[in-house]
């Protein structure tokens, strides 16, 4: 170090010299990212878990009639 160079320090309330910060702005944006992305995740999952069930139920709403109209159809249906 040469005279005039600047050095960070760290002081308390009182004036005290500490240590430097255990959490950076940088660990706070990681942070931050991760959460973000997490809470998105979840949220899709579900979005994608209720759009599943209601075209399993619209599916099924439908080919029920359809399976009702084939019945006597097959190699196991009762002859006529």
């Amino acid at each position: 170090m040469k005279a005039g160079d600047s050095v960070d320090i760290w002081v308390d309330e009182n004036g005290y010299h500490a240590g430097p910060p255990l959490r950076t702005a940088l660990d706070d944006a990681v942070a931050a990212g991760l959460s973000a992305w997490l809470m998105i995740s979840a949220v899709t999952a579900v979005l994608l878990a209720g759009v599943w069930t209601v075209a399993d139920r619209a599916s099924a709403g439908r080919l029920q009639p359809s399976a009702r109209s084939c019945r006597g159809i097959g190699p196991r249906a009762a002859p006529r």
